[in-house]
Order: structure tokens, then C-alpha cells, then sequence
């Protein structure tokens, strides 16, 4: 390669990057079990930031706001909780009637697959029991939901002491700014707005999957329509992916209570719902810089599930999005906010040092 064409410095600067996010990943991953209840904790809190702040601005002090926003929390989460479970039981009271229809649905799937020539799937369909695997999977939702409630009150009581901490973080780093001889800040170095930001619009958008998609099957009288609802707007976080697996669910079961037609309608409006949403409401509220290249979000499903299980596979795309906030917020990882970034996104990263872009103005 000529001389002139090459980059100085760049990579050793490189290798050094990829090699101290494997090492960061891979302490995350033995982590896992304090990271998972910590992260959650964490978006929660970057939820309720703006509540207290509203607050606090009618002139509440500071523990009361914080008191007032978790207790308004742990009711919201319980009053889903108790719908969820609602939804799940009707679902688990009425399974043992769709029997014959779950035995007609068989038969004729096993007459396609020998009309196609597939036999050994014919003969392993006939032995499978669709009855028995869907009790086993309303039974393992139901541990779920168990085991998430167990811990939803660890994350409460870590999100309690993360909101009371934030309230003093800004004026800490200003402390350890100027007692380096530096002026006080006008805005935290780090990009927590702007990560908060994001986490408030992604909710918003989810909440607009959610609320369409369970008013959609609850149109058709599809059982438990809070269940699909809730589901798509958890499984939203991850773009492309999560609302096919969000889907799933409610399509498969309306072809056993509503018929194939139907089952097709609510499918066909299920995706016609996310595509809106990905497609004109999430880019007009968000805009270009908070969003992320298909093959990234791909990436990041596999590597943040792989480190941080289920948990991480959800939050893949938030905490992709952070980094990506991270690193366009400073001068020398700027370039990897670019990479993580879609192809559209050929301007520079909105999301700036505060420092930088006060020296910027001074010169």
C-alpha cells in the first residue's frame, strides 16, 4: 500500500477499542447475575427522571418525589402483573377446550406433509402431543411471571437509591471539576439526556405497538388481548425481530379459537402496525442519530443475549444505542458511533461533549 494512502495512528487505536470491549463484555458476562438487576434498575430510573423532576419543580423535596414516583410504579407494574396473570389463567382455563380443534389442525397439517412427500415429519408430528406442549408452555409463563415479580422488587429497591443518587450526581462531577482548577459544568460530561431521551421516545413507541396491537386482536375477540399487547411492547425493544416473535403467539392461537382466516387477518394487521411504526412514527420521533444499522442491531441481539441472557437479548438494542450516545458524545470514539449508525447517517453524530463544544464556541 503507497504511503500516502495510509492512516497514521489508526491501528493500534483500533486494536486497542475491540480488544477493551471483548475484555468489557466478557466481565459483564461473569457479572451477569449483579449487571441484569442492576441495568434494569437503571432504565427504570432513566424513565422516572423526568416524573421527579416535574415534581420536584412544584416544589416537593426530593425523597417524597422519588417516593411518590415509585409507589405510582410499583402500582402501574402491579396492575399489569394481575392482568397478565388474569390473561394467562383464562388462557390455561380454556386450553382443555380447544382439544378437538388442536386434533383437527393436526390432522390436516399431517395430511399435507404426506401429500408433499415430508413422511418422517408426518410420523414425528403424530407423535407429539400439541395439547401437552401448550400446558408446558402456559406453565413456564407462569414460572416467568413468578420469577420476574421476585425480582422486581431487588430493582425497585436499587432504582429507590439510583434516583436519589442522581439528584447529587451532577453537582459531585462539578466538584471534582473545580477542585482540578476547572469552571463548573453546565451540563453532566457524560450523555445521560441524551440516553434518557432515547429510552423515552423507544417507550413511546413500543407503548403505540402495544395499545394498537391488543386493540387489533381484541377487535377479532381473540382471548387475553392485554396479554399480545404487553407482549409486542416488550419485545418491540428489539426492531425487526421481536415484533415477528411478539407475533407469533396471537397468530398461532387464533388459528386454534378463530380459524385460519382470521388467524391471517390479525398476522397481516400485526405487521402492517409494526411497519408503521418503524417505518414513519419512530424516525419522525427520534430522528436519523438514534438509530442503528440492521447488521448491528443482528450483532448486538446476539452478543448482549449471549453475555447477559433473555435480559440482555431485550435491552440489546437500548444499550447499543447508549454506547453508540457514548461514543458520539466524545472526539476519539466518534468513529464508532458512525459504524454502529444506518447508512443514511452520513452527517456528524448530533450528541457532543458539552467541553468540546464550549471550546468550539470560545474559539
Amino acid at each position: 500500500m503507497p504511503l500516502e494512502t495510509r492512516i497514521p495512528g489508526q491501528g493500534a487505536r483500533t486494536l486497542f477499542v475491540v480488544t477493551a470491549a471483548c475484555l468489557l463484555l466478557g466481565c459483564f458476562k461473569l457479572a451477569a447475575p449483579i449487571v441484569v438487576p442492576l441495568l434494569l434498575s437503571a432504565f427504570v430510573a432513566a424513565g422516572m427522571k423526568p416524573i421527579i423532576a416535574a415534581l420536584r419543580r412544584r416544589g416537593l423535596p426530593s425523597w417524597l418525589a422519588v417516593l411518590l414516583a415509585i409507589v405510582g410504579a410499583a402500582m402501574g407494574v402491579s396492575s399489569v402483573a394481575m392482568l397478565v396473570v388474569y390473561a394467562t389463567g383464562e388462557i390455561r382455563d380454556a386450553w382443555p377446550t380447544y382439544g378437538p380443534r388442536l386434533a383437527a389442525i393436526k390432522t390436516q397439517l399431517n395430511d399435507w406433509l404426506q401429500g408433499v412427500g415430508f413422511r418422517h415429519a408426518s410420523v414425528a408430528l403424530q407423535s407429539l402431543d400439541l395439547r401437552r406442549v401448550g400446558e408446558n408452555a402456559l406453565a413456564s409463563s407462569v414460572a416467568g411471571i413468578t420469577r420476574v415479580l421476585t425480582a422486581a422488587v431487588l430493582i425497585i429497591f436499587v432504582t429507590i437509591f439510583m434516583l436519589l443518587e442522581l439528584g447529587n450526581l451532577d453537582l459531585k462531577l462539578d466538584h471534582v471539576r473545580t477542585s482540578r482548577g476547572g469552571a463548573p459544568l453546565a451540563r453532566s460530561p457524560l450523555p445521560f439526556d441524551e440516553i434518557q431521551q432515547y429510552i423515552l421516545l423507544k417507550t413511546v413507541a413500543c407503548s403505540i405497538s402495544g395499545v394498537a396491537v391488543g386493540l387489533w386482536t381484541a377487535v377479532f375477540g381473540l382471548s387475553a388481548p392485554v396479554l399480545w399487547g404487553l407482549l409486542m411492547f416488550l419485545l418491540r425493544l428489539v426492531p425487526q425481530l421481536g415484533a415477528v416473535v411478539a407475533g407469533v403467539p396471537a397468530v398461532l392461537l387464533a388459528a386454534i379459537e378463530l380459524g385460519v382466516g382470521p388467524a391471517l387477518a390479525i398476522g397481516v394487521g400485526i405487521l402492517v402496525i409494526n411497519m408503521i411504526v418503524a417505518n414513519a412514527i419512530e424516525p419522525r420521533i427520534m430522528g436519523p442519530a438514534l438509530g442503528l444499522s440492521p447488521l448491528v442491531v443482528l450483532m448486538s441481539v446476539a452478543v448482549w443475549g449471549w453475555v447477559l441472557g433473555p435480559v440482555g437479548a431485550l435491552l440489546s438494542v437500548p444499550l447499543t444505542v447508549a454506547v453508540k450516545i457514548y461514543c458520539a458524545s466524545t472526539e476519539d470514539l466518534e468513529w464508532v458511533a458512525v459504524l454502529l449508525g444506518p447508512a443514511r447517517e452520513t452527517h456528524r453524530p448530533r450528541f457532543h461533549h458539552p467541553v468540546q463544544d464550549r471550546n468550539e464556541g470560545g474559539e
